[in-house]
């Protein structure tokens, strides 16, 4: 198996994406369900920003796996100190659209990329030059949809508004959440630190992407599709025996000093049973206050290179 990160953005989603989507593709019916075609998130509704300003997370050298969401995560954790990421999500939207943020972080500077997006007004005035700036630094696939969504006579605000693209009511929400918004030196901290290492997206399952990268990591981040596991008659299932095999296949994946990195919206139960599995398997969990907006909390856990604390090795004083 090739190395991922060795491998070219399209290339990746030739070994994944058998069925693409195009900028038009319905969105899915049900609002909160799964799939390629599922609406993206123009901005994170999780208060990434509480990682940096409480819990101090530091992630410097740590190469990561993540759910691409709405491609924040992303340039928030390289902002952190992340090396090389791999991104997945089920959603061929999310990861078009994550994959345009990324490149926008990578090619504009602070105020393009205000522009571009609309941060300090709302406005959007630069979308349609920006996108043409951005177009050769896309892959072919991104270039097929964001084509299709940039053309024609749209105006800025209705190509980052678009119904079948985007979730309702998120489309233009949540900016300041994100830590690298929060400032231009932040901002300048995560663009050098994605041009320095590198990014793949995979559209597709936890499966898919285990299989393609092949590899270890040093943190997990898992936004809180745990708030979605069901059990076989279609009900909220948050018991231990329903979310253990997923947090294992994940701790397989990840080396011992590991970090994982996840958002509970719904549920004390699955909160309370997340943390407990994750002790088990030598993990202390820290709780950020959820005080600067957003949905639910996020979980840093963090387990030391023994796995449990010991006194005489030097990683654990």
């Amino acid at each position: 198996m090739k190395n991922i990160y060795a491998m070219t953005q399209d290339e990746v989603y030739d070994a994944v994406a058998k069925k693409r989507i195009t900028a038009s593709t319905p969105r899915e019916k049900a609002d909160r369900s799964f799939g390629a075609n599922a609406q993206a998130y123009k901005w994170t509704n999780e208060s990434l920003v509480e990682l940096a300003t409480h819990l101090h997370l530091d992630l410097q050298g740590r190469d990561m796996l993540l759910i691409a969401c709405s491609g924040d995560p992303v340039i928030t954790f390289a902002g952190l100190g992340a090396g090389n990421q791999v991104g997945f999500d089920s959603s061929h939207k999310a990861v078009l659209w994550s994959e345009l943020k990324l490149k926008a972080v990578e090619n504009f500077s602070w105020n393009k990329f205000c522009g571009f997006f609309g941060l300090e007004n709302g406005l959007c005035s630069d979308a349609k030059p920006g996108y043409r700036e951005l177009r050769e630094h896309l892959s072919e696939y991104a270039r097929e949809v964001f084509d299709e969504i940039f053309s024609g006579d749209s105006c800025a605000h209705e190509i980052f508004s678009r119904a079948s693209f985007f979730r309702q009511g998120y489309s233009a929400s949540f900016p300041t959440l994100n830590n690298y918004s929060a400032s231009e030196k932040n901002y300048e901290k995560a663009r050098q630190q994605l041009k320095r290492h590198t990014v793949r997206l995979v559209p597709g399952s936890l499966e898919d992407v285990l299989k393609l990268a092949g590899r270890k990591f040093g943190a997990f981040y898992g936004s809180n599709a745990m708030d979605h596991f069901t059990n076989s008659s279609g009900q909220f299932d948050y018991s231990k025996g329903n979310i253990t095999p997923f947090l294992e296949a994940i701790d397989s994946r990840l080396e011992q000093d590991a970090k994982m990195i996840i958002q509970f919206e719904w549920s004390q139960e699955l909160l309370e049973n997340a943390t407990a599995v994750l002790a088990e398997r030598g993990y202390s969990a820290e709780l950020a206050p959820g005080k600067a907006g957003g949905y639910g909390k996020l979980c840093v856990a963090s387990r030391k290179k023994h796995g449990t604390l010991n006194t005489e090795c030097a990683c654990c004083k």
